[in-house]
């Protein structure tokens, strides 16, 4: 009588010059209660400690943690690709090296699939365990088709752009990021240099006829930090957001979906010319660093 092993779970951090903070990222990750895991670091050529604190882990974790360093910085996209590239479990979860997860992620998501998952989030907090509460939809498992969740994210609706915050399949997650790093398009070399976009496509493309529920952890379960490059690159992010969803809207052409992205893109900029009292919309708090 065989006995059935538990899937593994690769978590991908992608790392570049996160030395403060790339330690509560591993801790956070050996420090899952689902057993099954592999660690991949893959740094982007980072100029500080990290690689060096990366290497540390490795060497004491052999059995669970592998780490890899880019001799060039390759962008965010191409380095996420690369990394996903060592993995050879069934399902992958990112998580960028200023993030953390709580103990029990791995084991709640993974627990909310199916066998019709494209891919399971949990809501998550910003820049402490007690800040604010974003991606979080209720305990619910949706059914999609890629026309349908390409609504929500046109309307800027509650759900995850960070990969950090979301479960996928594996062979998904390289599909896609394959077409991406290969398609020289206008919209993919802008993504190539920001980040702005893949992550998104992940999401969208998770969607098929088979794999067509998305499921969700209402618990607030990752923490994220806002900040450092998002901030500086605030416009150019929101800017190529937008390009990716209209480039889903157009092909195939969905004119529903483009009133609807075209609206919610003017009530952004109304919003960031005439900030509501103690609004703090212009300042895009729900958009994540995309420099690993």
């Amino acid at each position: 009588m065989s006995i059935t092993q538990p899937p593994e779970v690769s978590i991908v951090i992608p790392s570049y010059n996160n030395e403060t903070t790339i330690t509560q990222a591993i801790h956070s990750s050996l420090n899952q209660t689902y057993s099954h895991i592999k660690i991949i670091i893959i740094d982007n050529a980072s100029t500080d400690s990290t690689y060096d604190i990366a290497m540390d882990y490795a060497s004491k974790y052999p059995e669970k943690i592998c780490s890899y360093r880019n001799s060039i910085n390759y962008g965010p996209a191409l380095n996420w690709f690369l990394g996903a590239s060592y993995a050879n479990s069934e399902y992958i979860k990112f998580l960028f090296s200023d993030d953390e997860m709580h103990p029990t992620l791995i084991e709640r998501l993974l627990g909310s699939f199916s066998l019709n998952t494209a891919f399971a989030y949990s809501a998550c907090c910003i820049d402490s365990w007690h800040g604010r509460i974003f991606y979080s939809s209720g305990n619910l498992k949706t059914h999609f088709t890629p026309s349908s969740l390409l609504k929500v994210y046109c309307a800027d609706g509650d759900m995850p752009v960070t990969s950090s915050a979301c479960l996928f399949r594996t062979s998904h997650v390289l599909s896609c990021l394959s077409s991406i790093v290969t398609h020289k398009t206008f919209v993919n070399r802008n993504a190539m240099s920001l980040g702005a976009g893949p992550d998104l496509s992940l999401a969208l493309l998770s969607i098929t006829p088979f794999h067509n529920t998305v499921a969700c952890i209402n618990a607030p379960l990752v923490l994220l930090r806002s900040g450092g490059f998002t901030s500086k690159n605030y416009y150019s992010v929101l800017y190529n957001y937008f390009l990716y969803k209209l480039m889903f809207c157009l092909y195939p052409f969905q004119p529903f979906n483009i009133l609807i992205l075209l609206t919610s893109e003017v009530k952004r900029v109304l919003r960031m010319i005439r900030p509501l009292p103690g609004s703090t919309a212009h300042l895009g708090t729900k958009r994540k660093r995309l420099n690993d």
